[in-house]
């Protein structure tokens, strides 16, 4: 959540990466961020879309008292959300996507999610 970084996709040329979309006003968000953080920890390329915010000092917040250090854009409008992840509604959050080393949408989550459930998906994507 860095101003005026700029984070694409493309910035994981040839590398599977998990996008996360969560809110820090988002109960099942506090069980799911540590367990982004620990693929994260084990190598995994992990982005954050934060949505839905009045306040960008929430989320920062959010991610300093839980020691998340992988990278999240903040989308408090959820417009980002709304426009590349066309036809999931806006309500789903938290929601997980896993895209393969071409970028392509590999796994769905719509639920919140634990570093074991995204794994199997990340060892597949490994053998490729």
């Amino acid at each position: 959540m860095e101003d005026g970084k700029i984070i694409r996709l493309s910035d994981y040329a040839g590398k599977p990466v998990v996008i996360n979309v969560w809110g820090a006003w988002c109960g099942p968000c506090r069980t799911e961020a540590p367990e982004m953080q620990k693929l994260f920890d084990a190598g995994t390329q992990v982005v954050g879309v934060d949505v839905k915010e009045t306040d960008k000092s929430h989320p920062q917040d959010f991610m300093r008292d839980r020691s998340l250090t992988y990278p999240s854009i903040y989308d408090g409008s959820s417009r980002s959300f709304i426009n590349v992840f066309k036809g999931v509604p806006a309500n789903t959050v938290p929601s997980t996507f896993v895209v393969d080393k071409q970028h392509r949408v590999a796994a769905v989550f719509l639920v919140a999610v634990l570093a074991s459930d995204v794994q199997p998906v990340l060892d597949e994507l490994a053998k490729e």
